[in-house]
């Protein structure tokens, strides 16, 4: 587990992830890589040429397309291993939310593109009806705080709930060794 708090892809300026997926695979050369990021990345993306992408641009999902499908295609190196991708649950903000839909789509897209890179979505499970909620349901049947008070983030029933359908699709896609 490696956790990079503020980062994302777009901001490689603050923290390459591309450069750091390279590293990654050289040090550890995993089986799997599970990634779940983009909750930062709504805002806008600065080009190299210093062209900015204003966030939700229809530019600014496609730059993030190719982005996510860039360190995709590092952690996979091109299909010599598997990397699923999860997507961002949807948020408390109305306009974090309408980011987090196209972070999804551009991610689920660049997946689609990748030789052993797939998606889950994880809105079944971590929101109500499709719709941001504070509580969701535990493997209990009761109902936990899921949600930190950002409206964002994950509590550790939330990652509970997650990683159990982060792992049942592991199992029923992949033979683990």
């Amino acid at each position: 587990t490696e956790t990079r708090f503020g980062t994302g892809l777009v901001r490689p300026d603050f923290f390459d992830w591309a450069a750091h997926a390279r590293v990654q695979v050289a040090e550890r050369d995993p089986e799997l890589v599970i990634v779940a990021m983009g909750g930062n990345d709504g805002q806008g993306i600065t080009l190299a040429d210093g062209t900015v992408l204003p966030a939700g641009s229809a530019e600014w999902a496609a730059e993030y397309q190719r982005r996510a499908g860039v360190v995709m295609r590092i952690w996979t190196a091109d299909g010599a291993r598997r990397l699923l991708w999860l997507s961002l649950p949807p948020a408390r903000s109305d306009r974090l939310n309408g980011y987090f839909r196209q972070l999804n789509a551009a991610a689920e897209a660049a997946a689609a593109g990748v030789s052993g890179a797939s998606y889950l979505d994880l809105a079944p499970w971590l929101s109500k009806d499709g719709a941001y909620s504070d509580y969701l349901t535990g493997a209990d049947g009761q109902a936990v705080l899921a949600r930190s008070h950002d409206g964002v983030h994950l509590t550790l029933d939330g990652a509970r709930i997650a990683a159990a359908h982060v792992i049942d699709n592991i199992r029923s896609t992949w033979r683990l060794g």
